[in-house]
């Protein structure tokens, strides 16, 4: 089954789909809460911040469909120039609006510094990011999963710019799935209430270059 490129008119069921993929992932448990209707609503303008945020910031959007359905979605960071970047931060800024003002400043503060200590663990060269990537409850199993983490690791392997693709989860049984598929381990946040597993699968170019594990970040 093809991995393509989502387009626009699929946006809605991808943000859909992305909020109930991670409505149970640590991160999000313990940033929103207020009930199970705040925590869709939560959800979703979560999911569509990173979705929003791919985009600007020219990242690729991959989905899987199964009989025209949309069962799998992939969000992939690709490496930019430093004033690219720069220039494109205060959009991105504007877009994380609706989530900030949906969580308490505590809650805003630990999700910076998770940020700040998942990309302090991650290689300083070049390389391709898989923000997120959920598949639907019921096309669990099926492979899509897999299907669209190969499809990133294939992306970052093509650009020549690129020294791989890093990933962070809090979920301790992906970690063996994602060293199957050629991830190691650089080392592990631990917030307190999760621990953050952050990865790195080299380019087959950059091998041995600049991303051997580092100790856990406690």
């Amino acid at each position: 089954m093809p991995v393509n490129d989502l387009p626009r008119a699929r946006l809605d069921d991808a943000r859909a789909l992305l909020a109930r993929a991670f409505a149970s992932d640590p991160v999000f448990t313990t940033s929103f809460g207020g009930g199970a209707d705040e925590a869709s609503r939560s959800g979703v303008r979560l999911a569509s911040f990173v979705l929003a945020m791919t985009r600007i910031l020219s990242g690729r959007r991959r989905m899987v469909t199964e009989d025209g359905r949309l069962v799998g979605v992939a969000l992939t960071q690709v490496p930019l120039g430093r004033l690219a970047r720069l220039l494109r931060l205060p959009v991105v800024g504007a877009r994380f609006v609706p989530v900030a003002v949906a969580v308490r400043p505590r809650v805003l503060r630990r999700l910076r510094d998770y940020d700040r200590r998942c990309r302090a663990l991650a290689p300083r060269t070049p390389h391709h990011t898989l923000t997120m990537v959920g598949v639907r409850d019921e096309a669990r199993g099926a492979g899509h999963g897999r299907r669209l983490i190969e499809d990133a690791i294939a992306m970052a392997e093509a650009d020549p710019g690129s020294s791989g693709i890093g990933l962070d989860t809090e979920n301790p049984a992906n970690v063996a799935l994602y060293e199957h598929l050629g991830f190691h381990l650089l080392g592990v946040v631990d917030m307190g209430a999760f621990r953050a597993h952050v990865m790195f699968h080299p380019t087959s170019g950059a091998e041995g270059r600049e991303h051997a594990p580092r100790r856990a970040a406690g």
